[in-house]
């Protein structure tokens, strides 16, 4: 016999098996997790909320100072915010002009200066060139492509 079938050899055959089985599975999964899917999320240069530390003429800084939270109810997050959204409101008006087809359909202030931005079939590179952008992210969609995982691990479903 060429080799002992110990539990760590069992083991490893299994894992082998596991892995070879699902490998198709997980191949399809990192395909569609690369396609495109119409959406990008465009940073702009001003910080987010949770980061600004001041600097703008009467706007207090927002970022909370070490060992406290940040407080998205004071006043200082009130001006800032209409700041940011000032600026989200000029990138939309100049967005239409780069990219007549995109269209804006979110934006988030607090964690993030950014606005999500549906392409319509205009090209990130239109978007990167307008001013007061920092970074074109793509959003790529995710999808589970493998739904028969409960049956192959002999396990009750959680979900249905």
């Amino acid at each position: 016999m060429l080799f002992a079938p110990s539990k760590k050899n069992m083991f490893a055959a299994l894992a082998l098996g596991i892995l070879l089985v699902s490998l198709p599975f997980m191949a399809t999964w990192a395909a569609q997790a690369g396609a495109e899917s119409g959406y990008v999320i465009v940073k702009l240069k001003s910080p987010a909320a949770v980061y600004y530390r001041g600097g703008i003429q009467r706007i207090p800084a927002t970022a909370a100072a070490k060992g406290k939270r940040f407080n998205p109810s004071s006043s200082a997050y009130a001006a800032y915010g209409k700041h940011l959204k000032k600026q989200q409101r000029g990138f939309r008006a100049k967005l239409a002009t780069y990219a007549p087809n995109a269209r804006p359909v979110g934006s988030f202030r607090i964690t993030a200066n950014a606005v999500i931005v549906k392409l319509n079939g205009e090209s990130p590179k239109k978007i990167k060139n307008i001013r007061g952008v920092k970074k074109v992210h793509d959003s790529p969609l995710y999808r589970p492509n493998m739904n028969e995982s409960v049956g192959l691990i002999n396990v009750p479903p959680v979900w249905t």
